[in-house]
């Protein structure tokens, strides 16, 4: 054999072994941190599931107070929309940006409640559908949420690593996205200054 084919072949079976050794090695970490990335979220469903069950009615009052044509309220109910079409399926990205974008949506809908005189005239229907939506970051949740954004912070360091690389590239190891919801303050009136 010529020494350039050997040296080839050589090459090649030192690149082979380099990746099998790569993927014997990281395969194992990155599918646990996958696998425990998707629990999270597995965990955490149930709790979005209640909590956007509480957005038809902050449309509902959104349309008493003749307000569901405006950016917010359509935004909000188009990121309901998407949310519904998510849930139908079992892709925690898509159920995750979803909620993401209902979460944006609330907190502008609540802006723009705040900032309205005349929206402010229906606070006996908006105010009760928003401290609803509020209502469901229980202590749980917010542990599910923690334990879910760990988790994925772990997969995305893992993936990130340059040793896990090669294994990225042979498939099964996709990005996965921090659901992150919007903490509100408590609905109040504006303050009004103190008598002398």
């Amino acid at each position: 054999m010529k020494p350039r084919r050997f040296f080839l072949l050589l090459t090649i079976i030192v690149l082979f072994g380099a990746f099998a050794f790569l993927v014997v090695t990281q395969r194992p970490p990155l599918v646990n941190a996958r696998n425990a990335a998707d629990s999270s979220f597995s965990d955490l469903r149930p709790t979005l599931e209640t909590r956007y069950e509480t957005v038809p009615a902050i449309l509902d009052a959104l349309k008493t107070a003749g307000s569901l044509d405006r950016s917010p309220s359509l935004a909000l109910a188009n990121s309901q929309s998407a949310w519904v079409l998510a849930h139908i399926g079992d892709d925690a990205n898509r159920l995750s940006d979803a909620a993401n974008l209902i979460e944006g949506n609330v907190a502008r809908v609540r802006a723009m409640y705040l900032g309205s005189d005349r929206l402010r005239e229906f606070s006996a229907q908006i105010e009760p559908a928003l401290k609803a939506f509020d209502a469901t970051l229980t202590p749980t949740a917010e542990l599910q949420i923690k334990k879910n954004a760990e988790a994925v912070a772990s997969y995305r360091a893992k993936r990130g690593a340059w040793l896990s690389k090669p294994v990225i590239f042979v498939g099964g190891f996709g990005e996965r996205i921090t659901y992150e919801p919007v903490r509100t303050q408590p609905i109040s009136e504006p303050a009004k200054p103190a008598t002398p």
